[in-house]
C-alpha cells in the first residue's frame, strides 16, 4: 500500500474488496465446516440394560449398539469406574446419557486402568459417533501415563468420525504425558462439537495440549479451563479448523508457548460471538493464542483477553513469520507480556485491522497494543488505553510496516517515546497515516517539534491533521508518533513551556495577563514583581494605621 492509496484513492479501495472477499469466503467455509449435530440430545434405540448401573452393563450395551449408524442410547444410573478401554466400533452411533442430566453419573479411572478411556479406530469409508450428553469422565489424579486420554480418536482410523460432548458433561482430572493429554482427534475427518456446559477442567499433561485437534472443531459454549501443559495450554489445532462461537478457553497455564489456544499450520481458527479466549498463562510467547507459520485467525467478535505472557511477547495473540489475523470486530484487551500486548506480528506475518478494539494491553518494554516486525495495516478500530515504554500504541521495529488508512489511536501512555505509534527516527518512512485517522489524548515522556529538514518525509507519509496536540505542533510530536532525531534539541521536555523554537527549544512568548504558559524566567520576574506590590501595600496599610491610632 503506498502513500497515494492510504490517501483515499482507488488502490485503497482495491485492497479493502480483496480483504472482504478473502474474509467472506473464510467464514463462508466456516459456515459449511461447523454443522452442530442434530441429533445429539436424540435417545435412539435403548439398550436393553436400563439404567446401566456398572462396569459390566456398559460392556453389554457397547456391544450391543448396532452397526448401521441408527442412533443407539446408554443411560447411566450410576456412578462407577472404569478398568479396561471401551472401544466404538465402525457403523456405531452411541449417546452415553445419565438418568438425570443435572447430576451426572460419574465414570472414574480405576488405579489398574493406565490406557484409554473412549478409542474409535474405524477405516476409511465408514462412520461412526459417540455423544457424552452430561456424563462426567474423572481420571482420578491417578500418576501421569503416556497414552491415557479419556477419548482418542485414531490417526490410523480414516474414516468419518464424530464426538459430541454436550450438556453437563466434564472431562477432569486426568493426568497425561502424550500430546493432547485429555482429547487426541487425530486424522482430519475426525471431528469435535462441544456446547452447552460441559467443562474440560484440571488435566495436565507434560507434553502438548490439553486438547489435540488435526480435524474440524466447533465450541458454541462451555468451558476449556483451569488446565497445564508444556505448550497449548487449552488446544492445539493442527492443519484444521477451529470454529468458536461460544463459551470460554480460559486459566490455562502452559511453561512454554501459548496458554490458551496453538495453531500449528494453515487453519483457520475463527472466533466470534460471546466466544472468549481469557486469562491464561505463558512462560514463554503468546499468553492466548499462537499462530504458526502458516496459521490464520480470523476474529469477527467475541474476545481475547487478560492473558499473560509472562517473559515472553504476546500477551494476546502471538504471530510467527507468515502467519495471518484478520480482525473485524471483537476486542483484544487487558493483555500483558514484556512486548506485544495485545498482539506481535513477527516478520513475515501479516495483520489486518478493519474493526474492533486493542484496549488497555500493558508491557514492560515495545508496543503496548502491537509490535509490529511484519506488515500491520489498519483501516478502522480502534488501539486505546495501552501502555508501554516506548510505542504505546504501535511499535514499529526496523523491519516492519505500519499502513494506517483509518481508525483511531486513543489515550495511549508512553513511558519514554511514542505515546501512539513509535518508529526509531531512521525508520519513519515505514509508516504511513491516512487522512481521516485520529490520535486523541495520547502521551509520552517528551513532546517534540519536527525537524524543518523532515518536512518532505512528513508530507510524503502524513495525511490527518487530528492530533493529541494543538497546531503548531504536528503528528511528529512524540505525543502520536514518535520523534527522536538526532537533534536532541527537537526533544522539549512537556513540563516546560510550549516550545517557539523548533532548533532551540525557545520558550514561547506570553499573550494576555499571564501568557499561554510561562518559562521559568518569567515565573521568577512575576513573582518579584508580585513580592515587591505585597510589600508595599503592607507598609501603606501601617502607617494609615498609625495615624488613625494617634488622633
Amino acid at each position: 500500500m503506498n502513500a497515494s492509496e492510504i490517501r483515499g484513492g482507488g488502490g485503497r479501495h482495491s485492497l479493502n474488496f480483496i480483504i472482504r472477499g478473502f474474509l467472506g469466503l473464510a467464514l463462508l467455509g466456516s459456515v459449511f465446516l461447523y454443522a452442530e449435530p442434530s441429533s445429539v440430545h436424540a435417545a435412539g434405540t435403548p439398550c436393553s440394560i436400563t439404567p446401566v448401573m456398572n462396569e459390566t452393563d456398559l460392556n453389554t450395551c457397547i456391544a450391543e449398539a448396532p452397526t448401521d449408524n441408527s442412533e443407539f442410547s446408554i443411560t447411566l444410573g450410576a456412578s462407577f469406574n472404569l478398568t479396561t478401554t471401551k472401544s466404538i466400533a465402525a457403523g456405531n452411533n452411541i449417546t452415553l446419557a445419565s438418568t438425570n442430566p443435572n447430576t451426572p453419573a460419574t465414570l472414574t479411572r480405576d488405579p489398574s486402568l493406565t490406557g484409554r478411556f473412549f478409542l474409535i479406530d474405524i477405516a476409511a469409508g465408514n462412520t461412526a459417533a459417540l455423544t457424552i450428553d452430561s456424563v462426567i469422565l474423572d481420571g482420578g489424579n491417578q500418576p501421569a501415563a503416556a497414552d491415557n486420554q479419556l477419548i482418542y480418536t485414531v490417526k490410523t482410523g480414516t474414516g468419518d468420525i464424530t464426538v459430541n460432548l454436550t450438556g453437563n458433561t466434564i472431562l477432569r482430572n486426568n493426568n497425561s504425558t502424550s500430546n493432547g493429554g485429555t482429547i487426541l482427534m487425530d486424522f482430519d475427518t475426525h471431528q469435535l462439537n462441544i456446547s452447552d456446559n460441559v467443562q474440560i477442567i484440571n488435566n495436565t499433561t507434560t507434553a502438548n495440549g490439553t486438547l489435540s485437534v488435526l480435524g474440524i472443531f466447533n465450541m458454541s459454549g462451555g468451558k476449556i479451563s483451569g488446565n497445564t501443559a508444556v505448550n497449548s495450554g487449552g488446544v492445539t489445532i493442527s492443519n484444521s479448523a477451529f470454529n468458536m462461537t461460544g463459551g470460554e478457553i480460559s486459566n490455562n497455564i502452559v511453561t512454554g508457548a501459548a496458554g490458551g489456544v496453538s495453531v500449528i499450520g494453515t487453519g483457520p481458527v475463527t472466533i466470534s460471538g460471546n466466544a472468549a479466549v481469557k486469562n491464561n498463562r505463558s512462560y514463554g510467547h503468546s499468553g492466548g493464542i499462537a499462530l504458526s507459520a502458516t496459521g490464520t485467525l480470523i476474529l469477527a467478535g467475541g474476545t481475547i483477553s487478560g492473558n499473560v505472557s509472562s517473559i515472553g511477547s504476546g500477551g494476546g495473540v502471538f504471530m510467527n513469520s507468515g502467519a495471518s489475523f484478520i480482525m473485524t470486530s471483537g476486542s483484544v484487551s487487558s493483555n500483558n507480556a514484556q512486548s506485544g500486548g495485545g498482539v506481535r506480528v513477527s516478520s513475515g506475518g501479516t495483520f489486518i485491522m478493519q474493526g474492533g478494539t486493542i484496549s488497555d494491553n500493558t508491557v514492560v518494554t515495545a508496543g503496548g497494543a502491537v509490535l509490529v516486525d511484519g506488515l500491520f495495516s489498519m483501516s478502522g478500530g480502534e488501539l486505546s488505553g495501552n501502555t508501554a515504554d516506548t510505542g504505546a500504541g504501535v511499535h514499529i521495529n526496523a523491519g516492519g510496516t505500519f499502513n494506517m488508512a483509518d481508525g483511531k489511536i486513543t489515550a495511549n501512555t508512553a513511558e519514554n517515546n511514542g505515546g501512539g505509534i513509535y518508529a526509531a527516527y531512521e525508520n519513519l518512512a515505514n509508516l504511513t497515516v491516512g487522512a481521516n485517522v485520529v490520535f486523541f489524548g495520547n502521551s509520552a515522556i517528551t513532546y517534540a517539534r519536527m525537524n524543518p529538514a523532515d518536512q518532505a518525509l512528513y508530507d510524503a507519509q502524513i495525511f490527518t491533521t487530528n492530533f493529541s496536540l494543538p497546531l503548531p505542533f504536528n503528528g511528529y510530536n512524540n505525543y502520536d508518533i514518535s520523534y527522536t532525531s538526532d537533534l536532541p534539541t527537537n526533544i522539549c521536555q512537556h513540563n516546560q513551556s510550549l516550545w517557539a523554537d523548533d532548533v532551540n527549544c525557545v520558550a514561547a512568548p506570553s499573550t494576555g495577563l499571564f501568557g499561554n504558559q510561562i518559562g521559568g524566567a518569567a515565573i521568577s520576574a512575576l513573582s518579584f514583581a508580585l513580592g515587591t506590590v505585597a510589600i508595599t501595600v503592607l507598609i501603606i496599610f501601617k502607617i494609615r494605621i498609625h495615624f488613625r491610632s494617634r488622633k
